[in-house]
């Protein structure tokens, strides 16, 4: 039975496909369908396999299942592949600042989902994710340097403008200088941070 974290990121999802793709009732009505029919199993000529081959392969050509090829509305899960992109995207992070350098050494914890649709013959794409790292700041001038981790709670592409406001930043070594600054400081990578969350729902986009 999914918890109440899976049925937010169900929730959220359901949100960013629905405001944006203009579904009508029947496609809610068939995603609830939980009856099921038996099926007579049956071997295909060489005919049939023939043509099914073609079929998919010009499904895929227009980046449609076989069973859509109307493309009039698909699910993907993308989770997967988000997570490793994002650490991709994430990789040698770094935000200049007159005060310092403040950097990502690590990205230790993604969570969440990410899911691509195709409604109508066009992709649409999505995240909900928790993204948790480690950083270091090094301030400019002196050999001060402070370390801690943050983590930005159940965010997706409506969200990127607030990045800033829900990032929760944790200081475990502050280097002699004064933690609420450095909160600041930490918070002033958001508009990077969000730029690659930005990059990253792109290419949700192509796939």
């Amino acid at each position: 039975m999914p918890g109440p974290e899976e049925n937010s990121y169900a929730s959220k999802l359901a949100q960013q496909a629905q405001s944006k793709a203009d579904l009508s009732y029947s496609y809610w009505a068939a995603g609830q369908a939980q009856g099921t029919s038996s099926v007579q199993e049956k071997k295909l000529t060489a005919e049939e396999l023939e043509e099914q081959a073609k079929r998919e392969k010009a499904a895929n050509a227009k980046g449609v299942s076989v069973w859509n090829q109307a493309g009039t509305f698909e699910e993907r899960d993308c989770t997967a592949y988000a997570k490793e992109e994002l650490k991709r995207l994430m990789d040698n992070f770094q935000h200049e600042s007159a005060a310092g350098c403040l950097q990502i050494s690590e990205l230790t914890s993604v969570e969440g989902e990410a899911t691509v649709w195709l409604v109508r013959g066009s992709r649409r794409a999505g995240f909900d994710l928790t993204i948790e790292a480690a950083w270091t700041f090094s301030a400019r001038g002196n050999d001060a340097s402070a370390q801690g981790s943050l983590k930005v709670p159940g965010i997706t592409p409506d969200d990127l403008d607030e990045l800033g406001d829900m990032m929760e930043v944790t200081v475990k070594t502050t280097g002699s200088m004064q933690e609420p600054q450095l909160r600041k400081h930490v918070r002033g990578c958001a508009e990077v941070f969000a730029e690659r969350l930005s990059k990253l729902h792109g290419l949700l986009k192509q796939r």
